[in-house]
């Protein structure tokens, strides 16, 4: 990776990826394949259609935001959270035994914002499986992000090598020769803020992808 692509691979993964946690417009959301939601639109659509609801959100990888209604402790004494919903429909989130000691800090009532994977419905409960905070999500998401370029083969993000190498390369043929990208950070950023705006921006990195993939 030159000193161009590492600057736009900073920005896509540091401003642009915590603009996402944050409800913003974000390219690296879309590139990992995250859904943003929040736990009441999940248990509000597990109680109208449990067949769509596993459509959307089963096995699917979600940023959800929502506030706590109670902390519990599961099988092996592994944490977990009800989030938003009616008493017998609410979301349930469950983390690993890492998670506990900042788990035990939380208070009902506060609001969360969790990486997790859509884990289907039990009992009329909407589940959350292998649950983690999102700032604790984006603090290591740079060093998996350069393995799946790096490794593709040991992608945990199914393709997200494939994903970021069309958006870096789009990304660069966008901003010509001209760029400060691996020459100031700062105007790097603005540069490559003011592409993402473009209407056809998101489509002509899919298009990439798929061609990156079929040339394999």
């Amino acid at each position: 990776m030159n000193a161009k692509q590492a600057a736009i691979f900073e920005y896509y993964f540091q401003n642009d990826f915590g603009s996402f946690l944050k409800g913003a417009r974000s390219v690296s959301g879309g590139i990992l394949d995250i859904e943003r939601v929040t736990a009441k639109k999940i248990s509000d659509d597990y109680r109208q259609n449990e067949v769509l609801g596993d459509q959307q959100y089963y096995r699917k990888r979600l940023l959800v935001a929502g506030n706590v209604k109670a902390i519990k402790s599961g099988m092996g004494n592994s944490p977990f959270l009800v989030l938003d919903g009616p008493e017998f429909s609410a979301v349930q989130a469950a983390f690993d035994g890492g998670s506990a000691p900042r788990v035990a800090k939380l208070r009902k009532g506060a609001k969360v914002m969790i990486v997790c994977q859509g884990g289907g419905i039990v009992l009329g409960a909407p589940m959350l499986a292998g649950c983690r905070f999102g700032d604790e999500f984006e603090s290591d998401i740079m060093e998996k992000m350069l393995g799946a370029i790096r490794h593709p083969e040991n992608d945990e993000f199914d393709g997200l090598g494939l994903r970021m190498g069309a958006l870096l390369s789009v990304s660069e043929a966008r901003l010509g020769e001209k760029t400060r990208c691996g020459i100031d950070q700062k105007a790097c950023d603005k540069e490559l803020s003011a592409l993402n705006k473009s209407k056809s921006f998101d489509q002509e990195v899919k298009a990439k992808a798929e061609a990156m993939k079929a040339s394999r």
